[in-house]
């Protein structure tokens, strides 16, 4: 039996033929059975189950072999040992990134995989690469406040975009009585003491790229090494993005946006 990576389970029989299991799972399930290996080495190498009870010996921190009666009943070998080694606040960390991941594709399906990145690298870096200065910022917000339109349905006042990053979409948030003035602030103020770096942005997008469902692996990681090669650029929304959802919002640091006073609630 052989852990692979964060997605998947292998197990392997020998009968008549060869069978060969694939199961999907998650990194806790690694973590927790690793451990109560561990456990059960330390304590004198018996691994108790509902109807049985194995000796367990360990061969090396990451691979085990249980027996009964002195005959070798399973070898267990965990190949990806980074997943078991991490924090219970970067497993945290993990979960919260694919659960934003997954809000944003179900809220906007048509979105394209530049739509995806643009999300992605909002998250991260924050909206340092949309503050070219305060009269520019100031132009922008008026003229969007003009010509963005209604609230569409649904619309949301704010989404997460990370754990720091909020997303504050204009429609809704001046029909509330937001103070867009505040909100100008805000967005300011993101860009110029908050930032990224380029090791945070290849971190998520790997596991946005194994939560998401609208593209393939092989076209996000095309995209992604072309924006690599790049230097990771800022990108525009697509076409298809704009004409569907009307985006008009700001991007703001949680922490700052909090100290407007503006109440709302996101989780």
């Amino acid at each position: 039996m052989e852990q692979d990576g964060e997605s998947f389970l292998h197990q392997r029989f020998i009968s008549s033929r060869l069978i060969h299991i694939i199961e999907p799972t998650h990194s806790l399930v690694y973590r927790t059975f690793w451990a109560r290996l561990n456990s059960a080495c330390a304590n004198g190498g018996r691994l108790e189950t509902s109807d049985r009870a194995f000796k367990v010996t360990q061969e090396n921190p990451f691979s085990f072999l249980l027996t009964v009666n002195g005959e070798d009943i399973l070898k267990i070998v965990f190949k990806e040992q980074e997943v078991l080694m991490e924090s219970d606040e970067a497993c945290s960390g993990k979960k919260m990134i694919g659960r934003v991941v997954s809000e944003q594709t179900e809220r906007y399906p048509m979105m394209q995989i530049q739509d995806l990145y643009k999300f992605v690298y909002q998250g991260v870096m924050g909206s340092g690469h949309a503050v070219s200065s305060v009269a520019a910022a100031e132009k922008w917000l008026g003229d969007e406040l003009l010509s963005m339109g209604e609230c569409q349905a649904g619309e949301e006042v704010v989404e997460r975009l990370s754990s720091d990053i909020l997303r504050v979409n204009l429609r809704p948030f001046a029909a509330s009585g937001g103070d867009t003035g505040v909100l100008l602030d805000a967005f300011i103020r993101t860009g110029r003491e908050y930032s990224g770096n380029a090791d945070d942005l290849i971190r998520v997008w790997k596991i946005a790229a194994d939560v998401q469902n609208l593209f393939s692996l092989s076209e996000m990681d095309s995209y992604f090494s072309r924006q690599e090669e790049a230097g990771f650029p800022a990108v525009h929304h697509s076409q298809v993005y704009l004409e569907f959802y009307r985006p008009a919002y700001r991007v703001v640091a949680e922490n700052i946006f909090r100290v407007t006073g503006y109440t709302f609630q996101c989780d």
